[in-house]
């Protein structure tokens, strides 16, 4: 089965689906991820490492675009290749759950920390 994710923004379909994306995937789906937008400041101003490009970025409120870059990546199968790759290899290495469990452990340390 070929399934593809759309998100919004940066780590949303990985958020909201990870556990499903990594079990559709693990049954040996093909599964894309695609951030349609991001109109985050801090991530449109990344500089692109294109070895680790896991994302197309789209100026906000630019449905033109967005469209072009949807029809473009639809046409281009090595870079959705690319691109599914990176977003998964991206998914593991931020969303693991021993990397979730370190991030709320630091969380609750620092929230017992500071209310000392």
């Amino acid at each position: 089965m070929k399934i593809l994710v759309f998100g919004a923004h940066a780590d949303d379909a990985e958020i909201g689906m990870g556990g499903t994306i990594a079990r559709y995937a693990s049954m040996g789906n093909e599964v894309k991820i695609v951030c349609a937008i991001i109109p985050c400041e801090s991530l449109q101003g990344e500089k692109a490492n294109k070895s680790k490009q896991d994302r197309l970025l789209v100026e906000a409120k630019s449905p033109k675009k967005l469209a072009s870059k949807i029809q473009f990546l639809v046409e281009n199968k090595k870079l959705r290749k690319k691109l599914s790759q990176n977003a998964l290899a991206t998914m593991r290495d931020k969303f693991s759950e021993n990397v979730m469990i370190d991030n709320l452990e630091k969380l609750f340390l620092g929230l017992v920390d500071n209310g000392r």
